[in-house]
């Protein structure tokens, strides 16, 4: 379902980090940060982040 990097930022995501927060604390480019979301957006089908965080909540990848 999600890569390991994917569930990474969905867990920062759901934190209430910012892009360039997340990518400081993975180490990465914050364009690779902003990429990454909309990639589990397209895998889910859905249009923002709202319903991606809440589909790892519901399936137990993150915890809030």
């Amino acid at each position: 379902m999600y890569t390991e990097r994917e569930l990474s930022i969905v867990e920062f995501l759901a934190q209430g980090l910012s892009n360039a927060e997340i990518a400081q604390a993975l180490h990465l480019s914050e364009g690779t940060v902003t990429s990454n979301p909309g990639c589990i957006m397209n895998k889910r089908g859905v249009r923002d982040r709202l319903p991606v965080l809440i589909d790892a909540v519901r399936t137990n990848h993150v915890t809030l």
